[in-house]
């Protein structure tokens, strides 16, 4: 369960930096106006730690390192094209935003751990 759960997690990072253009308009998600990034963020961890929530920590690393694949393959896909000045800037900007995946795992941990013993005692 822990790979999937890993795979998971690294497809809804990838998934959030890939819909970012098109949910907000920009191509970076933290550029937005809005708080679709760090809310995508936070249900991305919670979703993956409801599912194994042992290692609630891991989920932020596989979600930052899935929108890690996606800005590789995206700046050769849409424009600008190729890697810029900016480019270590974005990273370090990319490891603090798994801060909101962190929280939104701890909170999915939490709740799955509950769920789990509600369930457990009523067998």
């Amino acid at each position: 369960m822990r790979r999937v759960a890993f795979v998971l997690a690294m497809v809804l990072g990838a998934f959030i930096w890939a819909a970012s253009p098109y949910v907000t308009g920009q191509v970076e998600p933290w550029d937005a106006e809005t708080l679709y990034y760090p809310i995508a963020l936070m249900s991305a961890g919670a979703m993956v730690a409801l599912l194994e929530p042992r290692r609630f920590w891991l989920w932020p690393i596989a979600i930052c390192v899935g929108q890690f694949a996606a800005i590789v393959v995206l700046m050769f896909v849409r424009p600008p094209v190729g890697v810029n000045f900016f480019f270590p800037i974005g990273m370090i900007t990319l490891a603090i935003y798994m801060v909101p995946s962190l929280i939104g795992s701890a909170v999915g941990a939490g709740i799955g751990w509950v769920v789990r013993r509600l369930l457990a005692s009523r067998k």
